[in-house]
């Protein structure tokens, strides 16, 4: 929980939950979002530093797809790789019935944006002001892999 709530602090804009939303949540809420999400972490002996995680779209139209989601890294252990190792987790690990998986990045954000095409991510779209933060708009890059 610790995790969640430095990624949405420190980084408002690269994430679609807020911080003062995420701190009033009670702890049933995030136990039940994760039943229904995939996430694998890094850990510096005890203390995570990394997360990565998919979800399955939910509804016979749309359950051939998965979303990439809460892909962060803790700022002492930037530049390491534990990104871009703990995203290609991830898609190793997708059920086989799925045939491609989404993801968004905030533009700007060169890194993830970079990691996610070497993973073999493609943009199809932006969505203009996606992202409102303290009265500031961002723009967020539509990326998808196709899988089959």
């Amino acid at each position: 929980m610790d995790i969640r709530l430095e990624m949405l602090k420190e980084h408002p804009e690269s994430f679609g939950d807020s911080y003062p939303d995420a701190s009033q949540r009670p702890i049933d809420f995030y136990r039940e979002r994760v039943t229904d999400s995939y996430i694998v972490g890094a850990f510096d002996q005890a203390k995570i530093v990394g997360t990565a995680g998919y979800f399955i779209q939910k509804g016979k139209k749309a359950e051939h797809k998965a979303y990439l989601w809460g892909v962060y890294t803790t700022k002492d252990n930037r530049g390491q790789g534990i990104s871009r190792k703990l995203s290609q987790r991830v898609l190793d690990d997708l059920p086989e019935h799925i045939e491609l998986i989404q993801t968004c990045v905030v533009k700007g954000n060169d890194t993830a944006h970079e990691i996610y095409k070497e993973l073999g991510f493609q943009e199809y779209g932006v969505e203009e002001k996606g992202l409102k933060v303290d009265g500031k708009y961002y723009d967020e890059i539509l990326m998808v892999k196709f899988l089959k």
